[in-house]
């Protein structure tokens, strides 16, 4: 399996053009529905809006977790694993079909060489 970790910094997401130093689990809401929707996609469905393309292999995430600082200023993180591709020096390219912030789909690719080169660490 391989991991990553997404964490979002209120300085670094921006919901809209105009919006900075957003929570994204509190920015724009009406109401406690609204709030209670928002926190069950983060925790358990946005884990099917989120796919790794390596080659010609497409895979869902097999491990998801959100993680939220109990600090309103905290930051939001995601942990997610995948399978780990046949090939470890294709590229794996993330993809987010956003179905609540309305962000649209965010995709960028990773080298597989950044992959392997990346330190492992021995225990």
């Amino acid at each position: 399996m391989e991991y990553f970790r997404f964490s979002f910094t209120h300085s670094v997401i921006q919901v809209t053009a105009d919006t900075q130093n957003v929570d994204m689990l509190t920015h724009n809401l009406s109401s406690e529905d609204q709030y209670n929707n928002r926190l069950h996609y983060f925790e358990t469905g946005m884990q099917h809006d989120i796919k790794l393309i390596c080659g010609h292999d497409t895979a869902k995430a097999n491990f998801f977790l959100y993680e939220k600082e109990g600090d309103p200023e905290s930051c939001s993180s995601f942990l997610i694993s995948f399978p780990a591709p046949p090939d470890e020096n294709e590229d794996r390219t993330f993809v987010f079909d956003d179905r609540i912030l309305k962000t649209g789909k965010l995709t960028f690719t990773i080298t597989g060489s950044a992959i392997v080169n990346t330190p492992a660490l021995n225990l």
